[in-house]
């Protein structure tokens, strides 16, 4: 990176904010009064593409005495989906960046690739190449219970062990196990001379922590919200008298991931201020 030094002026800014921003190759550093990230970027005659990013983002309120500031440039990217290709401005570098911002709709079971373009000419030009292989819509009737559901699978089998579902002695299946999947298809997995019930629970999310030396402790805030997912489970039923007496979950098969939860926790202690030189 170029190194810009502050000049005399700047060492003087009313409050002192250090502001480290890197950009296009440069670490350039200014001191600054400026109330958020992005008036920050624009007294530093730092502009911004429509497409590009920064972290931490424009809106941020500059509260601690200095900061880190990236500006991440836009540059294309060869989407290639299925028979469909198309061109898009990102400037994320991982897959599901990508999808997000480009506000691409793909779903767990769908596969992600990214690489990058060494033959510029018959890609039209440079940059990232991203590859979705998409998932196969099904229907999955497990033990009476219809459920939607993706797959990578093209076979029955593969579907079954895709998704972990074991069959024992007394389960069939149909189709058969060799039968080729195909989209909106249906696949029955059934259970014979024995009462069964399937019912839908949540599945719950996990949680991340990022620790910000900015905020005090006691201070949370979430960064993006968690999401629960779903699962089929299916119990054998053992009747007496035509009533209930006992149950024995036999299977059970995820058909939404839950989505982590990310938080981000203070960590500033009373008595410090964030001012480096002064607790030195």
């Amino acid at each position: 990176y170029l190194v810009s030094p502050l000049s005399p002026s700047q060492a003087h800014a009313e409050n002192g904010r250090i502001i480290t921003i890197y950009h296009d190759g440069e670490q350039q550093v200014i001191a600054t009064d400026a109330t958020t990230i992005g008036e920050a970027l624009e007294r530093a005659h730092v502009t911004l593409d429509e497409n590009d990013a920064v972290e931490p983002s424009k809106d941020t309120k500059l509260i601690a005495q200095s900061y880190d500031v990236n500006v991440y440039r836009a540059r294309p990217v060869t989407v290639v989906d299925g028979s469909q290709r198309y061109r898009i401005m990102s400037p994320y570098q991982s897959a599901k960046e990508i999808v997000k911002s480009a506000g691409l709709e793909v779903y767990d079971e769908d596969i992600l690739a990214i690489s990058r373009i060494d033959d510029f000419v018959a890609e039209g030009g440079a940059g990232l190449m991203l590859t979705i292989a998409r998932s196969t819509p099904i229907h999955m009737m497990l033990y009476g219970k219809m459920v939607d559901v993706r797959t990578q699978a093209t076979t029955v089998q593969e579907f079954l062990k895709e998704k972990g579902i074991t069959m024992g002695a007394k389960d069939g299946v149909s189709p058969t196990l060799a039968t080729a999947i195909a989209q909106n298809m249906t696949v029955d997995v059934y259970r014979d001379g024995e009462q069964t019930v399937s019912v839908e629970q949540e599945v719950d999310f996990t949680t991340k922590q990022i620790q910000d030396a900015d905020q005090a402790v006691g201070y949370k805030k979430i960064q993006t919200p968690g999401t629960k997912g779903k699962k089929i489970v299916t119990y054998q039923v053992e009747l007496k008298n035509g009533q209930e007496v006992s149950r024995k979950e036999i299977q059970s098969v995820v058909t939404v991931e839950p989505k982590e939860q990310v938080e981000v926790v203070g960590t500033k202690t009373a008595g410090f201020d964030g001012n480096f030189a002064e607790a030195l």
